[in-house]
């Protein structure tokens, strides 16, 4: 790997950690509901406050986190306080709104009308300030108190549709997450509100559900914040088979987008010669996605060991896009594709390196490339 490659790597890792902010995450609910322990489980013994920062609100506080040199923030809320004091609390979840990345609500499972909650919300989703464009995402917490409340045997399979052979726990769990769902359509109009049903208190019992908030909190974030929260919340670590599956489709998205912005920004690239540079910066930012889905954080060091590691194909591809851009006449022709293909395997080869299965073969490699290769000619000749 030469020098000028090595730099343009660094540039990328960069540019990308420029890009990013630290992700900003509103929890509300009533006192006793789990939201402490809900964050806990979330991110794990890694949790360790270096920071409070005061909101400008009443009793809301903002806490910052530092999760293998991540920031994290943690808008608080105080619970919901006195009577009489919902409309007020209700402005504030306003403006701690405006600037969180997303907006959380926790609820006790065994709990029946939600009544102040729903009121809270209600006022709250009526206000002009507060976005439509944030989802609303609700954790049923304690559900392992649903009766029966002495059984708790996860995993439940909750989301399937109900079934005679469901166990009255199962079939609970269901109609409970259906319930408040209907509630809070009613007062949230049109914005969209997810239901998970969790139990996040390691002391009471096995862990559910923690895995699947957490990657529906993944999806909700914007594209700004979202892999360091990935790369802090340690995703697929002691995940479900499910949540894993969905993991792998992230990650799938994230390579089939890098490998049409590569082919894009090829066949745009006014100058010949200089393809390299620009796909650098694309196929890193590609590897960084990847590695945070998968709980790995990538510094400037590290992605150089990462491309290296991933063997010579990827410096061959390099070369090979270099050479065809030197080729003004068939670059329009040939050049897109093959830089599509190119980063659709290295993007292959970093998720099979990121789930521990080890470092495709050139064989492997090729054969990857080769295939996407002809799938983008071919539908370019179409």
């Amino acid at each position: 790997m030469t020098e000028k490659i090595r730099q343009a790597i660094k540039e990328a890792v960069g540019r990308f950690e420029d890009e990013e902010e630290d992700p900003r995450i509103l929890v509300l609910g009533a006192t006793g509901v789990g939201k402490s322990s809900l964050v806990n489980a979330i991110f794990g013994e890694r949790l360790q406050k270096v920071n409070t920062i005061q909101s400008t609100t009443r009793d809301f506080s903002t806490h910052e986190y530092k999760i293998d040199g991540t920031k994290i923030l943690i808008t608080d809320s105080p619970g919901y306080g006195e009577v009489g004091y919902d409309e007020q609390y209700s402005r504030q979840v306003v403006t701690e709104a405006e600037t969180a990345h997303a907006v959380t609500l926790v609820l006790k499972a065994d709990e029946k009308g939600y009544e102040r909650d729903r009121r809270i919300i209600g006022s709250t989703s009526k206000d002009p300030d507060f976005s439509l464009e944030k989802p609303l995402l609700i954790a049923l917490n304690q559900i392992d108190k649903m009766k029966p409340s002495r059984e708790w045997n996860p995993p439940y399979e909750w989301e399937a549709p109900p079934r005679d052979d469901d166990s009255e726990k199962v079939r609970n769990i269901k109609e409970k997450v259906a319930l408040v769902k209907d509630q809070f359509k009613t007062v949230i109009g049109r914005r969209e509100t997810i239901v998970i049903p969790t139990m996040s208190d390691e002391e009471e019992g096995r862990i559910f559900g923690v895995d699947k908030f957490k990657l529906k909190l993944l999806q909700i974030l914007p594209e700004t914040s979202r892999y360091r929260f990935a790369r802090s919340a340690k995703l697929a670590e002691k995940a479900s088979k499910e949540v894993l599956e969905q993991l792998d489709k992230e990650a799938d998205k994230i390579i089939t987008a890098a490998a049409t912005a590569a082919g894009t920004a090829v066949f745009t690239n006014p100058v010949p010669v200089s393809d390299f540079l620009i796909l650098v910066p694309i196929q890193i930012g590609m590897v960084i996605k990847l590695g945070a889905i998968y709980g790995e954080t990538i510094d400037k060091k590290s992605a150089i060991e990462i491309v290296t590691t991933l063997g010579a194909g990827v410096a061959t591809r390099v070369i090979f896009q270099t050479v065809v851009s030197w080729l003004p006449v068939i670059k329009n022709a040939l050049g897109p594709p093959v830089a599509s293909a190119a980063t659709y395997g290295i993007g292959k080869a970093a998720k099979k390196y990121f789930k521990g299965q080890g470092v495709p073969t050139e064989e492997e490699l090729k054969a990857e490339v080769e295939g996407e290769f002809n799938r983008r000619r071919d539908k370019r000749g179409a």
